[in-house]
């Protein structure tokens, strides 16, 4: 009797997972097309020059987007997964309160000329990813992966509609895509604050440093380790931009945008199984990661041939087509694959500030010899350095968990006969 029952529980529960992989399936397929698509499909109405300079407002927004949001992406997990403190959950919708003032602020000012177009787009890049990070952090937490596809996608859902604005109106100004990031970035902001009211038991200042101070304190020193791990992946356009220009940060990005199709099977596994990869051992992670490695390897590699059909339909400015760099940037995607899940990891184990010391002294390093080689640097060599260096940072942190009693050995041993081979294949080829 029990063991039929066991059997009808299994079932049951296997139908569960099923139904759940094709919810979640097919909404993400549609939110990563959008994310592959409608940047590449931008540079059909814009400048190779425009498309470089929206790039940097992205990258650069990103980028700040980890220190604004103190981390308390990373910190909901800990304190709410793993400590299990679900009476202080309201606390994290306070941050979309305080930034729709900051909002309504920036907008006000760019309208009255009074900051710059840039420091305007990269606030709204800023507010807007910190937001969805924040929402979907949440919503991973809370094992609801639907949902979390969704608000993490929220750019792209934006900018998709700004595109088919573009097809039915014609010569749209991008002013229109900036319009329709403000009003969706208020929507948010009035979301996280209904969501705060109906959570929120005490007053957020009653008895504030007892209850929040120990939170605010991880979650500044993770919003540090991750911006770093965030500028040191996604820093190319940035320093790209100074040393080759806008037009170079165009061609890079419409390269990197073909490759980070593969993203797409890292990021539907995280997004929903990531309770689980959260509460996870080392061992079985070790063997996860590794496959997840190999597999997103083999992918990148097959979609090289492609890109001589694809790129020429997005962009016919970019030809003949650099095959060095894509093969580059096919090593580089399993990397920061490996890397974003090893990020979360390093904060479960509550280690992040040797990351933060690790990953300081890797850009140093970095940013100097960018430096020292930019009167021979192009496209090329910057890849090589830049994934190079992505490679080193992830071996070290896997080295800092290890010393935890938590080993990645598989993982390591790949990465690291991964970076051999391209040094040597770049040099010979």
């Amino acid at each position: 009797m029990n063991c039929m029952k066991n059997k009808r529980n299994k079932i049951l529960y296997q139908n569960k997972v099923k139904a759940k992989l094709f919810k979640v399936g097919s909404t993400f397929l549609l939110t990563k097309s959008l994310a592959f698509l409608s940047p590449l499909l931008l540079v059909k109405f814009v400048s190779l020059t425009e498309f470089g300079f929206l790039e940097f407002g992205f990258a650069t927004g990103s980028t700040i987007s980890r220190f604004s949001l103190l981390g308390l992406s990373t910190s909901y997990p800990y304190f709410i997964l793993k400590k299990n403190e679900v009476n202080r959950e309201s606390f994290f919708y306070i941050y979309p309160i305080f930034l729709l003032f900051f909002v309504i602020l920036a907008i006000a000012l760019f309208l009255v000329g009074i900051i710059a177009k840039m420091f305007f787009v990269v606030f709204l890049f800023t507010a807007l990813l910190s937001l969805q990070m924040l929402y979907s952090s949440i919503l991973q937490a809370k094992d609801k992966s639907f949902i979390a596809v969704i608000f993490d996608g929220g750019y792209y859902y934006v900018l998709s509609l700004y595109i088919l604005l573009s097809l039915l109106l014609k010569n749209v100004s991008l002013n229109l895509l900036y319009a329709m990031m403000s009003i969706y970035i208020i929507g948010l902001c009035m979301f996280g604050s209904v969501m705060y009211f109906r959570k929120a038991k005490n007053s957020f200042l009653k008895n504030f440093r007892e209850n929040y101070k120990d939170i605010i304190k991880y979650g500044v020193i993770t919003s540090v380790g991750s911006a770093l791990v965030y500028f040191l992946t996604c820093c190319s356009r940035i320093f790209i931009a100074h040393f080759l220009g806008y037009e170079s940060v165009g061609i890079f990005s419409v390269y990197f945008r073909y490759m980070g199709i593969t993203q797409a099977l890292f990021s539907f596994l995280y997004i929903t199984f990531f309770k689980r990869l959260y509460l996870m051992d080392s061992k079985s992670l070790d063997k996860y990661y590794s496959l997840v490695f190999v597999a997103l390897i083999i992918i990148c590699i097959c979609t090289i041939p492609l890109a001589n059909i694809i790129i020429p339909l997005i962009n016919k400015e970019i030809s003949p087509i650099n095959y060095r760099v894509l093969f580059l940037l096919a090593i580089y995607m399993p990397i920061w694959a490996i890397l974003s899940y090893v990020e979360g990891i390093v904060y479960r184990e509550n280690i992040a500030s040797k990351l933060i010391r690790n990953l300081f002294v890797i850009l140093c390093v970095f940013t100097l010899a960018l430096w020292a080689f930019s009167s021979i640097l192009n496209l090329d060599l910057y890849c090589l350095c830049f994934v190079c260096i992505v490679g080193l940072a992830l071996i070290s942190l896997l080295n800092e968990l290890k010393n935890v009693n938590v080993a990645f050995i598989k993982t390591k041993s790949l990465v690291a006969f991964s970076l051999i081979i391209i040094i040597m294949l770049y040099f010979i080829i």
